[in-house]
């Protein structure tokens, strides 16, 4: 069950036929640390949140300790994304993690 983590992977990709999404494309597979860091996060959480939900067999989201705890770790990363990027289209990543959250039942706003 990887429904997070299939939520992470299905709004992370961009459209090639612009020049942009295929220069972010191209950074989700970039060796520059911070989109390394970014990228390993995001997926380390949704990792999490479909591990927690597979032993549990409840989203992370109705646990009330651990779901505080993956919403505020979500919001960081989310917060990271105005810092240093690189090629990263921080607008689909931000969109994706947000459908990790909702995934993961976990509501951000």
């Amino acid at each position: 069950m990887n429904r997070v983590r299939n939520a992470w992977t299905h709004a992370v990709i961009c459209d090639e036929t612009t020049d942009w999404g295929c220069r972010h494309n191209r950074a989700l597979e970039s060796t520059d640390p911070h989109v390394r860091a970014i990228i390993q996060l995001a997926r380390s959480l949704a990792d999490y949140a479909d591990a927690h939900a597979s032993r549990f067999d409840n989203p992370i989201g109705h646990d009330g300790v651990l779901g505080p705890a993956w919403h505020d770790a979500v919001r960081g990363v989310l917060t990271f994304l105005n810092g240093e990027s690189g090629n990263l289209d921080c607008g689909t990543v931000n969109r994706a993690i947000r459908a990790m959250a909702k995934a993961a039942e976990v509501e951000l706003d």
